[in-house]
């Protein structure tokens, strides 16, 4: 089941990125007073309260500046990453995760992964903080519920997946 979740993270994470770049590019589209476009240090705090064990979550950062090119992303313990950083309940089990960027980001984004390996009942609160230079300036909290089944079998039923995205332009959403 963990190359299988490697496989989907992997998938997900060259859709995720091709998706960013693609938004990255010259848009007609107009920026409101909410949305934050400017350069600087973003950080995301990730916390998960529920059936965090059930759902295995993986959080995964993508942070570039204008123009698409990746910019350095750092772990909450200072750790440097380039442009992504995936963080695995599977590598290691946590409920809280942060990650920031160095000073020439333009656009950081999170994508946030929940797989229902045994098809239970769960229900897992996932709730999102975003800074910009050291002030907060989103929050988002949604609550995620998956139906099993009986058989534990994804075939037979029941809530397999869900992705939850949270940006600085549109905080938290629910892509299940």
């Amino acid at each position: 089941m963990a190359n299988l979740k490697n496989l989907f993270l992997s998938v997900l994470t060259i859709v995720f990125v091709s998706v960013f770049f693609i938004s990255c590019g010259d848009s007609d589209n107009e920026t409101t007073g909410d949305e934050i476009t400017e350069q600087g240090v973003y950080k995301v705090e990730v916390s998960f309260s529920g059936d965090v064990e059930a759902l295995s979550p993986s959080v995964v950062f993508v942070a570039a500046k204008e123009g698409g090119e990746l910019v350095s992303i750092f772990k909450d313990n200072g750790e440097k990453q380039m442009g992504e950083l995936i963080v695995s309940y599977d590598d290691k089990p946590f409920t809280q995760t942060t990650a920031y960027t160095s000073s020439d980001c333009r656009v950081f984004l999170t994508n946030i992964l929940l797989l229902n390996h045994e098809m239970k009942d769960c229900v897992l609160t996932v709730k999102c903080k975003g800074y910009f230079n050291g002030k907060l300036v989103k929050t988002g909290e949604k609550t995620v519920t998956f139906k099993g089944n009986d058989s534990g079998n994804p075939l037979d039923g029941g809530d397999v997946s869900a992705t939850l995205n949270f940006s600085f332009e549109d905080g938290l959403s629910l892509m299940k």
